[in-house]
């Protein structure tokens, strides 16, 4: 619904999963978000020119579009032993998402030595690029591109990585010939899943039949871990595993070495827990009395579990704060940011993923303006609201992008839903925002509730998503010769 100001509000009406005796942990998932007027504007200058032949501009400068897919890599980090996504990043000086655009099927836990990584182009999903042509007294620069391509400065920004908006003083020597810039994304090859949480039967075996089917870069989400134990008792940053039994550490490495390709996350938080029959608990985030006490707790206890199961990432889903929550007043916001700072600063994870919703936005907003380069993909839950069309589905995730970075976000449904659409009303969405927005991925919860249905909406739903790399273009074109003064002809 829209407030008379025009912003998107959304009411929490979330569909609490029924919990039975085999239910440890239930989940529900909404939206998060991050501001896009706060996107990091440190990019470097990342596309050289490219020579087009018959083509001119005035002093004014010109434009030329044209579309295509792919990548346009203009340099390039070799690995070498001991790097990390951490020191690649701060020596190219990239932030670990633009790692992740340029290099879609990166896993940062698995560098080897001699790989070639992009740190500077056009990400490979890119849609359509136009060609600049500036002439050396011309005025402008992002503001007057991101305005031919009706964007944003900082869209523009968030699809170019390494770029850098000119100054006034610079701007001649800076966009003096002709320079490629995309202006629109393509759809991007993030796939997650979640499994595990329901109590229900299952095993990374049932879900081959799902990556045999996949080109995306697919993302397996144990639900869940928490910091409490089997009583409901809190164990301030502590953290203990609480998916299915079947989904053992052993199975988990088998799966991964049998489809390396595959990433496996944890998820930290959940809904609730189920204790016994008579008791079930909400799944709450306390303020630690020692933000630094838990910092550590959490850390060493998930670090163990990451080398148990061989976890490549964290998902964030705390969907319960006290009444009195204040995100000034709270520790939420530094003890997750420094957590994921502190888990990927050792590689013991290469990917974070947040999970908020309505009532939490808020505090994942803040979390997002202040750890926001570090957190790589957004699994908004739209399956929580009241979404009976592909057209409601469609403008909720439009209006979601004015408080989340549209190429972080994911679009999501539940298997077993009932409020928001599934099947082919769900996949016309995801084709139509493909097409139209540049749809990162999708997000389904959850593998356990499709097992009894062959897994369809799985294999429905990839069958639209394309393998990181489709399309690809060859390297760019060498830089032509400079432009004289008063003679712009290309």
């Amino acid at each position: 619904m829209q407030s008379s100001e025009g912003i998107a509000v959304f009411v929490r009406g979330r569909q609490r999963n029924l919990h039975n005796r085999s239910t440890l942990v239930s989940k529900s998932r909404n939206p998060g978000s991050v501001r896009l007027g706060n996107l990091s504007l440190l990019f470097l200058f990342a596309v050289y020119p490219s020579f087009c032949h018959g083509l001119s501009s005035s002093d004014e400068g010109s434009f030329t579009s044209y579309t295509s897919k792919g990548s346009n890599c203009l340099h390039a980090h070799s690995v070498s032993a001991g790097d990390s996504c951490t020191s690649i990043r701060l020596s190219s000086n990239v932030t670990q998402a633009q790692l992740l655009l340029l290099n879609p099927d990166l896993n940062c836990k698995k560098l080897n030595a001699g790989q070639s990584l992009c740190v500077q182009g056009i990400p490979p999903n890119c849609k359509k690029k136009i060609r600049v042509f500036r002439g050396n007294n011309s005025a402008g620069g992002c503001e007057e591109i991101a305005a031919i391509a009706e964007l944003t400065p900082p869209e523009l920004l968030s699809i170019n990585p390494g770029l850098i908006c000119p100054d006034s003083e610079n701007q001649s020597s800076v966009w003096s010939s002709s320079r490629e810039v995309c202006v629109a994304r393509g759809p991007g090859s993030v796939f997650i899943e979640y499994m595990g949480a329901s109590g229900k039967s299952i095993s990374f075996d049932d879900m081959q039949a799902v990556v045999n089917a996949s080109k995306a870069v697919f993302h397996v989400a144990l639900g869940f871990v928490i910091d409490y134990d089997r009583d409901g008792n809190y164990k301030n940053g502590t953290f203990s595993k609480f998916w299915n039994d079947d989904l053992t550490p052993a199975s988990a490495k088998a799966f991964k070495k049998k489809n390396p390709g595959v990433r496996l996350l944890m998820s930290l938080g959940g809904d609730s827990l189920w204790v016994n029959d008579s008791l079930t608990v909400d799944v709450d985030w306390l303020d630690p009395p020692d933000p630094e006490a838990w910092i550590d707790n959490a850390q060493a206890s998930l670090t163990g579990l990451a080398e148990l199961y061989n976890i490549d990432g964290i998902d964030i889903d705390f969907e319960h704060f006290p009444a009195d929550y204040s995100v000034s007043n709270s520790a939420f916001t530094f003890c997750i940011g420094t957590l994921i700072q502190k888990l990927k600063d050792n590689n013991t994870i290469g990917i974070a993923t947040i999970a908020p919703f309505g009532s939490v936005m808020p505090q994942y907003q803040d979390l997002m303006a202040n750890f926001g380069d570090l957190i790589d993909y957004i699994s908004f839950q739209f399956y929580a609201y009241d979404l009976p069309t592909t057209a409601d589905y469609v403008q909720t995730f439009r209006a979601t992008t004015l408080f989340f970075d549209p190429a972080k976000l994911l679009a999501s449904t539940q298997i077993n839903g009932t409020r928001s659409i599934t099947g082919t009303q769900f996949r016309n969405a995801v084709n139509l925002l493909q097409e139209e927005d540049g749809l990162l991925g999708v997000m389904l919860y959850d593998a356990d509730a499709s097992r009894s249905l062959n897994f369809a909406e799985e294999k429905g739903v990839l069958a639209l998503i394309p393998g990181p790399y489709d399309g690809s273009l060859p390297a760019p074109t060498p830089p032509p010769p400079p432009l004289s003064q008063g003679n712009q002809e290309l």
